[in-house]
């Protein structure tokens, strides 16, 4: 259950989590006192209720919220009611459910005027559209852009009725306001002074480190502002990646700000995938809607609810444990989620359907050639490791080290994928071609992760592309997808543009590449599929190369797709196929491509 026992004597401990209290009250504590003033009896009684809301699809009777200038679907006010009484929650409902209506709505029921939206940059436009569809007339909406945002662009925000700022809020001239992370922690100082009563963190799985600034991904030296690494290659890192070096500026700004806010804030974070690789993923989420301390603090968490595993003398926290426990207790407390197959019931499944390509040999040779030498390094890294430790390079016991630092080599299999994708863009081109001759008039959504990749493919099928170089608004680029009948293909890059965009003009996706992080495939395939104002089915292609890291990047994100579904969802089945695949040993994709690699070297078992 979580307990702790009090050292030299016969006291046991508990975190102050309302899940315990039904147990507690079993084991025969009716009437006892809980910190909070009630009984533990009120307290179970509470509990339950929570997380029956928590996952339901119907609001309690009589619940509205008046003013809205929309209805809410009927799962969206049950979210909404359950915020209310919480008011410091994590909704995880799955792409496309309408949090972002549920946000705002939560917003004008908990009276949390004024009230700040941050989310990524290029979704900032699409989030204060939003706030004006949603909220009561007359409600002064505003959005916090760059200094250097074009005078066109500024014009467009005020033609939608939309009040612009450039580079700092004005406190007093909004009952909204929307920002991009960016701004959110270099202008934080400014942020304090508008007097917030309310903070809504969209995408908030970009604000789960509170570690120290990561170093460059490619030398590990410290990080200069820029993203210049410090050490002697001074390699320059491109926009895609300073995401991982800004995450942990984010989370301390949304730290510090939260503090400043007073007593009550609404504090909401929103996200389809906020455990994207582990349940390590949660505690600093917990913390940042003040509810940590309620399950055990940082430590009870990783050890308790993720596989707590020590590689050369470190702590490694992967997968998870307890999901059932972990999930009751987060929905006692401040959490909401439900399925996409309880949302939508008769919604046809999504078909993920792998295309396995036989590539001309000469398309790799640049594929082979960064192969052979990754396979080289990684077997003798692999070696050094076992040697290390004192252990025969024959036996496993390379594996866990080896894994465990696969982050450092994520550069080197980045350049594998690359070469990869950059060998099957002919390949599809003639998919893409073939797909139009049999349906004319479909549309088409090419997802791909490079950059040079995507710039291929957009320039083969003459088409927009949504990826980290888009200089375009990608609110005009998705309303045009949308809405142009003679705009049938868009590329798409699976990070960069994996998220916030609605794409359901389109049923069919083709994923190029893929990525080290099931969540962001399946924020990818979301775009299009189940979304609240079209749901409806969608085939998405992978194209694979045989004999090459795309068919164990496959298997390794079927696996990895299992283990997030159950710390997110709690679901019976998906814990239960969780725990089989705990057996079969550690899922993670970066770290199994890397022990593939060492295994074909020949130099370790």
């Amino acid at each position: 259950m979580g307990a702790v026992a009090v050292p030299r004597s016969d006291k046991w401990t508990l975190p102050a989590n309302p899940g315990y209290a039904a147990q507690l009250v079993g084991l025969g504590f009716t009437g006892h006192g809980h910190p909070t003033g009630a009984t533990l009896d009120e307290v179970a009684a509470t509990a339950a209720r929570l997380i029956a809301l928590s996952s339901a699809l119907e609001p309690p009777p009589e619940f509205e919220v008046p003013g809205l200038t929309r209805t809410l679907a009927p799962h969206q006010a049950a979210a909404v009611a359950y915020v209310q009484e919480q008011r410091r929650v994590i909704v995880a409902d799955p792409m496309g459910a309408g949090k972002t209506f549920e946000g705002w709505a939560a917003v004008h029921a908990c009276d949390a005027y004024p009230a700040l939206w941050v989310s990524p940059a290029k979704l900032r436009t699409n989030a204060a559209v939003e706030a004006l569809d949603a909220l009561p007339t007359g409600t002064r909406v505003a959005v916090v852009l760059p200094r250097s945002t074009e005078p066109a662009k500024v014009e467009r925000a005020r033609a939608r009725g939309i009040l612009p700022m450039l580079g700092r809020p004005r406190p007093g001239a909004a009952d909204v306001y929307v920002t991009g992370y960016p701004l959110f922690h270099t202008e934080l100082a400014w942020w304090k002074g508008v007097g917030l009563k309310g903070l809504i963190l969209d995408e908030s799985q970009l604000c789960k480190s509170r570690d120290r600034i990561k170093g460059c991904p490619i030398c590990r030296a410290p990080m200069r502002r820029g993203g210049v690494c410090s050490g002697p290659g001074r390699h320059p890192v491109l926009p895609d990646r300073r995401i991982d070096l800004y995450a942990v500026l984010w989370t301390r700004a949304a730290d510090e700000l939260i503090d400043s806010m007073g007593p009550d804030p609404m504090i909401l974070e929103l996200s389809g995938t906020p455990n994207k690789n582990t349940n390590a993923d949660w505690p600093t989420q917990l913390d940042l809607i003040r509810r940590l301390h309620q399950f055990g603090g940082e430590r009870n968490v990783l050890f308790r609810y993720c596989d707590p595993m020590r590689v050369a003398g470190r702590w490694q926290f992967r997968g998870g444990s307890n999901y059932a426990e972990f999930d009751r207790l987060k929905r006692a407390t401040g959490y909401v989620h439900r399925t996409r197959e309880a949302i939508h019931p008769n919604l046809p499944p999504l078909v993920r359907s792998p295309l396995l390509l036989d590539l001309d040999d000469d398309l790799l040779v640049d594929y082979r050639a960064a192969e052979r030498d990754l396979i080289r390094f990684a077997g003798q890294r692999a070696a050094k490791l076992a040697a290390a430790a004192g252990e025969d390079p024959g036996s496993a016991s390379w594996e866990a080290r080896l894994r465990a630092e696969a982050g450092f080599h994520l550069v080197r299999l980045g350049t594998l994928a690359r070469l990869a994708a950059l060998a099957k863009v002919p390949a599809a081109v003639e998919w893409v071609t073939d797909f139009q001759a049999a349906n004319p008039e479909a549309k088409l959504i090419v997802f791909a992760h490079h950059r040079d990749v995507c710039a291929q493919l957009a320039a083969a099928f003459d088409c927009p592309r949504i990826d980290g170089s888009t200089t375009a608004d990608p609110q005009d680029i998705k309303d045009r997808f949308q809405s142009d009948p003679s705009m049938l293909v868009l590329v798409v890059g699976i990070t960069a543009g994996g998220v916030g965009l609605t794409l359901t003009a389109a049923h069919d996706e083709l994923f190029v590449e893929q990525v080290h992080t099931a969540g962001d495939h399946d924020q990818a395939e979301s775009r299009a599929y189940a979304r609240m104002n079209d749901p409806h089915g969608v085939t998405a292609t992978y194209l694979l190369a045989a004999d090459t890291m795309d068919e164990d990047q496959w298997l390794s994100l079927a696996a990895k797709r299992v283990t997030t579904e159950a710390g997110r969802s709690g679901d019976p089945e998906a814990i239960r196929k969780a725990e089989e695949l705990k057996r079969l040993g550690p899922a993670a994709v970066a770290g199994d491509l890397l022990v593939q690699l060492a295994r074909r070297s020949g130099v370790v078992g």
